[in-house]
Parts: C-alpha cells; sequence; structure tokens
C-alpha cells in the first residue's frame, strides 16, 4: 500500500491481537486532495513511503510493514528501508514485499527528473473563496473532495469598486507534489472593463458587474472564480453586545452598548454612531445618546438597534428599584439568609403574621462579597407551600442550574439586585387560603440555584391559627402551651392522635394555636445559654452564616473555618478550644434533665447506643464531643479515632475548572479526587497544591488534575485516585 494516498482518516495501528485496519473516516472529517507522493510517478531524490498488510485467516489485517523484506526492480533504481523507497534514476521500477511465505503483488513506479504539471488552482487571497482543487487530467476530470465553488454557480467574491484583490495560483505536479506559481502564470479576466488583473495576480475592481477570472499554465486552464463588483457594500449582518456584565441595573444606573456591521466585501466595521437604539419599553429605560442605556423605572426591556432596516439580536435587561421596607416589628424581623464566599441573599418580609384581606410584602436582596466572573443576569422563583402543597406561584422566571464561576476579589460588599414582590393570601384560583402556617420558598440563580426560604402565618382575626391533625402523635398526647415546661418525664411509646401546632405556637383551651412569646433576656438580666437578648444591638457587620439585615456590611474574613467555602489566600482559622481539664486529666460530666431514652452516656471505646430507644426523658449527665464518661461518674479525654482517608485537611485547595478558576474548598488531594468523582458539574475539577497558589494574581500558577493518573486499572501506594480503583500490589496479586 502506497501510504501516502491514505486520507488522515486512515490508521494503521500494530495491535498485540485481534488487529483491525480501521479505514472509516471519523465524523468531521473532509476528504482532502491527494498528498504529495501519491501516485505511480516519483521524482528523482523523492522518497515515498509504502506499508505492508496482512489480512488473517479471520478477516483481520495486520500492520507487517517493518517485518515484511522489501525489495526494488531493477536494484539500482532505488532503495528501500522498512517501507520507505529513495528514487535514484529516471525510468521505471517495481516495489516488492513479503512476509511469512507470502509475497504481495508489485507496485510500478515511474521515476521522473522533471515532473509534468496535471492540475491548476487560483484563489482569492484575500477573499473568502478556498483554493478549488478540481483538475482536469488525461482529458478527464479529477477531483478529491466537492468543489468548494463554481463559477456558474454564484459568485464567491464581492469586491467594492477601486479595490483590489490578490489572487495566487497552485500547481499539482504528476508526482503529487504541490508549487505556488502565481507569477508563472497567465492571468485573464472574462470582463476587463468590470475587472482587471495583472502579472502577479492583482485585480483591480473597475465597474459594476461580474466577471470570472481564470488562469492558465502548460496548456492547463484552472476552473474560475467569480468575481462580483459593487458600487457600494451590503449589509449582510447587525449586532449589538454589552460592555460589562450586569444584566441587572438599578433605577439610574447606565448600561453600555456596542454595534457592529458585517458586510458582503468580507469586512466589519463599528457602527455604534450610526445605528438606530430601540428599547422595548422607553418607560423602562432608553437611549438617550448612541450605545447608552438609561435605567429609568422598575421592569423588564429588551435592547436592540436598527440598520438599513435590519435589526440586531436582542439582549433583555432588568431594572430593579430599592425599596424600603416597614416591618410590623423591628425588633423580631421574618428574615432568610443564605450566603457563601461571594454573595449574601436574604428574603424578608415586613411581618409574619396577616389576616386576610392583608397583603405580604417581600423584599429579595442581593449583596456581593467577591465579583464572580461572567455575566451578573439574577433569576428568582417565588412559590407559597402549606407543607408539601404549593398553594401560590408569585414569580416564576425558570432558574436554571449553572456551574460556579472563577472570582475576582472585591474591597467591598455592595448591593447588587433587589426586588419587591407581594402575596394577597390568595392561592392559584383566586381564593383566600385558609388561616396556618405556610412557607415562602425563593429558588435563586447567581452562578447556582441555592433556595432560600421563610415562614409566616395566615391568623385568624383572634390572631389564631387552626391545629394540625397528627394521627400518631406522642404517647403522652401532649402538645405544647405556651408557657408550660415540656411533656412529662416518661411517655409510653404508642400512637396517639393529636392535633399540633407549629413550632413556636402555642395549643389553647380552645383547640386553636397562639403564637407564643419570644423567650429572651431584659437587658442587665443573667442571661441562660441558648436564650437570645430581647433588644439585640445591630452589629456592625454581618459574619459568614448569620442572619443580617441586607444594609449591615459583611465582615471581612480573616481566616478560613473549616467546612467554609473561602478564596485560597485566606490562611485556615486555628482549631477550637478544648476543655480544660485539671491535673486528674477529668473534668465533670454536665447534667442534662432530659437525655436519650436509653440513659445512654458514650465511653471511650464503645460503639454507640442501641439500635433503638424510647422516646422518653431519662435525665442524664453528659461529656463534652470526645470524651467520655468514666465509672466515676467524670469524664476522661478519649484517644483520637484515625481520621478516615478523605478528610479535608489545608494541603491545598480543590478548584471548579480546568484552570483551577474557582475554589470549593482546602482539603487534601486524595478528597478532591474523590469530589471529582461524584461532582455532577458541567466543569472538571482542578486541585492546586498550597505552595503553587499565587495570592497576588489569584491564581494557581500550576493547576493539576483532581486525580493522580497512574497506571491503568489499579492505584499506586500514595497517590490520590478515583475512589473503587484497588491498589497496584492487591491488583496484580489478584490477577
Amino acid at each position: 500500500v502506497n501510504l501516502e494516498c491514505l486520507p488522515p482518516y486512515v490508521r494503521l495501528p500494530v495491535f498485540d491481537e485481534n488487529p483491525v485496519l480501521v479505514v472509516a473516516p471519523a465524523p468531521g472529517d473532509r476528504i482532502l486532495p491527494p498528498p504529495p507522493g501519491c501516485g505511480n510517478a516519483v521524482r528523482v531524490g523523492a522518497t515515498v513511503r509504502f506499508g505492508a498488510l496482512a489480512e488473517r485467516e479471520d478477516g483481520t489485517f495486520e500492520d507487517v510493514t517493518a517485518a515484511a523484506t522489501w525489495e526494488v526492480s531493477p536494484a539500482d533504481a532505488g532503495e528501500i528501508v522498512a517501507g520507505r523507497f529513495t528514487a535514484r534514476r529516471e525510468g521505471t521500477a517495481e516495489v516488492l514485499a513479503s512476509f511469512g511465505g507470502w509475497r504481495a503483488d508489485p507496485i510500478s513506479l515511474r521515476i521522473v527528473r522533471d515532473p509534468a504539471v496535471v492540475a491548476l488552482s487560483i484563489y482569492p487571497v484575500d477573499g473568502a473563496v478556498l483554493p478549488n482543487f478540481d483538475a482536469v487530467r488525461d482529458g478527464a476530470p479529477v477531483s478529491a473532495r466537492p468543489p468548494e465553488f463554481c463559477g456558474s454557480c454564484g459568485y464567491a467574491l464581492t469586491v467594492l469598486v477601486g479595490d483590489t484583490v490578490r489572487f495566487g495560483a497552485t500547481a499539482r505536479y504528476e508526482t503529487g507534489e504541490w508549487a505556488d506559481v502565481t507569477e508563472l502564470v497567465a492571468w485573464q479576466s472574462s470582463a476587463p472593463a468590470v475587472a482587471r488583473i495583472e502579472e502577479g495576480g492583482i485585480l483591480t475592481a473597475l465597474a459594476p458587474g461580474e466577471c470570472a477570472i481564470t488562469a492558465t499554465l502548460a496548456g492547463l486552464i484552472s476552473d474560475p472564480v467569480g468575481v462580483r463588483v459593487v458600487a457600494e457594500a451590503t449589509l449582510l449582518d447587525l449586532s449589538i453586545y454589552q460592555e460589562g456584565q450586569d444584566r441587572a441595573l438599578a433605577v439610574g444606573e447606565q448600561a453600555f452598548f456596542r454595534a457592529r456591521a458585517e458586510y458582503d466585501v468580507g469586512f466589519g466595521r463599528d457602527v455604534t454612531g450610526e445605528v438606530r437604539w430601540r428599547s422595548s419599553d422607553p418607560a423602562v429605560g432608553d437611549f438617550r445618546e448612541p450605545g447608552v442605556f438609561d435605567a429609568r423605572a422598575r421592569g423588564d426591556v429588551e435592547v436592540w438597534a436598527e440598520l438599513e432596516g435590519k435589526g440586531s439580536n436582542r439582549i433583555p435587561l432588568e431594572v430593579f428599584e430599592s425599596s424600603d421596607m416597614e416591618y410590623c416589628d423591628p425588633a423580631h424581623v421574618n428574615r432568610a439568609v443564605w450566603s457563601d464566599a461571594f454573595d449574601r441573599v436574604v428574603l424578608e418580609s415586613d411581618c409574619d403574621h396577616y389576616t386576610p384581606p392583608d397583603i405580604a410584602h417581600f423584599r429579595f436582596t442581593v449583596t456581593e462579597r467577591q465579583r464572580p466572573v461572567g455575566i451578573f443576569d439574577p433569576c428568582l422563583d417565588l412559590y407559597v407551600y402549606r407543607g408539601s402543597e404549593l398553594v401560590r406561584t408569585i414569580r416564576d422566571e425558570g432558574c436554571g442550574r449553572d456551574f460556579a464561576l472563577p472570582a475576582t476579589p472585591a474591597t467591598e460588599e455592595r448591593l447588587r439586585y433587589q426586588l419587591s414582590a407581594f402575596w394577597d393570601l390568595k392561592d392559584e384560583k383566586g381564593e383566600v387560603v385558609p388561616p396556618g402556617v405556610y412557607t415562602v420558598r425563593g429558588r435563586f440563580y447567581l452562578y447556582s440555584d441555592p433556595v432560600v426560604q421563610l415562614s409566616i402565618a395566615v391568623v385568624q382575626p383572634n390572631g389564631r391559627v387552626p391545629c394540625v391533625p397528627n394521627e400518631c402523635g406522642n404517647g403522652c398526647g401532649y402538645v405544647p402551651k405556651c408557657g408550660d415546661t415540656g411533656p412529662p418525664a416518661v411517655c409510653p411509646t404508642v400512637c396517639v392522635p393529636l392535633c399540633e401546632c407549629p413550632r413556636g405556637w402555642g395549643i389553647t383551651p380552645d383547640g386553636d394555636c397562639e403564637r407564643c412569646a419570644e423567650e429572651c433576656c431584659a437587658e442587665g438580666s443573667t442571661c441562660p445559654a441558648g436564650v437570645p437578648p430581647c433588644n439585640p444591638p445591630t452589629p456592625s457587620c454581618c459574619r459568614l452564616g448569620e442572619i443580617c439585615p441586607p444594609e449591615v456590611p459583611a465582615c471581612p474574613e480573616v481566616c478560613c473555618r473549616e467546612g467554609d467555602v473561602c478564596t485560597p489566600e485566606l490562611p485556615a482559622c486555628p482549631p477550637a478550644p478544648t476543655p480544660t481539664a485539671p491535673p486528674s486529666g477529668r473534668i465533670p460530666c454536665v447534667p442534662n434533665e432530659c437525655g436519650n431514652g436509653c440513659g445512654y452516656v458514650p465511653k471511650c471505646g464503645d460503639t454507640g447506643p442501641p439500635a433503638v430507644c424510647p422516646t422518653v426523658c431519662v435525665p442524664l449527665c453528659e461529656c463534652p464531643p470526645g470524651w467520655g464518661i468514666t465509672p466515676g461518674g467524670d469524664c476522661e479525654r478519649c484517644a483520637p479515632t484515625p481520621l478516615p482517608s478523605f478528610t479535608p485537611v489545608a494541603e491545598g485547595a480543590c478548584f471548579l475548572g480546568a484552570n483551577c478558576d474557582r475554589a470549593i474548598l482546602r482539603t487534601t488531594r486524595r478528597f478532591c479526587c474523590y469530589l471529582a468523582s461524584v461532582s455532577a458539574a458541567p466543569l472538571p475539577v482542578g486541585w492546586c497544591p498550597a505552595d503553587q497558589w499565587d495570592p497576588s494574581a489569584s491564581r494557581c500558577a500550576n493547576c493539576q488534575p483532581a486525580c493522580e493518573p497512574g497506571p491503568e486499572g489499579c492505584c499506586e501506594p500514595g497517590r490520590a485516585c478515583s475512589p473503587g480503583l484497588p491498589p497496584c500490589d492487591s491488583a496484580s496479586s489478584s490477577e
């Protein structure tokens, strides 16, 4: 086989067993023109590669090029080594190969010193037309691929009057070799008054019209290239793009856009100042000057541009208006918070309970701690549930799931988006909902789609809500009342039907539920553990995970706590202090009036409580985590339990993105590899060793795959391999 003639998609791999010759083109492959050396003509001094294939009885093939015996006849025509033939003199020759007692049919060659031209192609160097490899050979058309352009099928090159275009010419020889012959061919134009072409392939457009350009060399005529000359360019496409990344603007802010036009003569230009800028709702926002959008009022809007009767793509924007909220009880605001290292999201309501026909007012606020890279296009779906039943859809934008993006440092937290929403206490059918406790869930999209939710109560005129039946309550038949001390110490483990109240509410003698006063500690009093002060001061800053008003800025992070998502430059926080033990090494246990029903207190080294404990209160004296009870009733420190292999340790950081774009958490490479194996994110998971992080540039100098490469099918000792791979020693021994 003459390997020079094989298209790029033909592979001849050597297999240890069951060899197969793969000849099917891969998806997307294109059939290219024959490469140099394909044919029976070889230039003196040139080298041509040959291959030998052995066909087996089962119909498979094996590449035996290196093992075959190669010959050239006559011997002085050239030499061949491992299938590579080099021609030495003019004339004819045969190449032969033998293997395992079999002899292949010979391939005849013609060796020439001055090869003849067999095909001529021309193409515009400055235009959009690719070379056309259609050629004439021995009077018959030879085509290695469908023609890119046909002069009689239409024009592929448009030129403005007065412009020039460079053409090139390529000759293919009988040996399969190619050469640039732009300076050697004779150029012709079918209409010199429209466009003339001179030596060197320089075409000049003279007047509107059409013509065909050809070239001749050694009696061969190239295929024509059509040229259309126009007096002015025709607009083909108009597009706009936004400078910046914000698709949400506050009232009074501006967004900046540019417009670009593409023309049929093959060039594009900026037309920001020439187009007509349009807004779908000028009341929400409009353009006072080219490309500058002014946000005027709350709402959604689309912007686009128009030029010469052609419209551009449309870009959606949302204009929001920050608003104040009057709380029913400013000291106890009904508020829920979601936050990470990049954003803080607050969902709050003006009251925590309403009586029809009240209107519930909600406010959704997004503030940024750091600026992630990407387009800020916030989305919010807001629903009302009663238990698991969807009662009302307040807002549904179809917020979808996306992946996290890298961040750029920000100097301070700032408002990025705010939205007000309202609920008229009616269901999807427009009917007033019955009294009860409802959950308002906000599923939002910034760079992912978590959920923030809060509870509100729709109450009767007397401020109460009905209790909720429970077919299998506690064995005492106990329903909390406001101010009581809890259930009896021991309740039987049986089902007793109850009508229960939501958390924070108590049953009344009438069987309704009333809201219990929140227990708090008055100023100047000694507060029991876990009881908040009655009038807590407004914090100066909000720590990660705290519930704070939107106007309270985020506290600067000085260290990264275990389990937090932090930027890699933050150092790890020191471990939490442990109880100080006296010289005996033991500390007293802590009484608990209502422990578990088994009366179980952990001892060092035991395996835990029984599988089933009754749901009753048993007074206990307990020990802190990591300590165990002794026979004498004190607590002793237990020996540390060996850490699992995937426990995070600050050896480096795990990232989303092959270039370590966004940090997930500090951890070991083994745990990062485990995260990669279970990750559903569309980005790969990367690993950055601690010594490779550059805090000044906020990037990883040497981002590596989360899982270390190793021998296929097993994990070498000390490597971070995907879970489930056996150790290499056990894998080899099992064989």
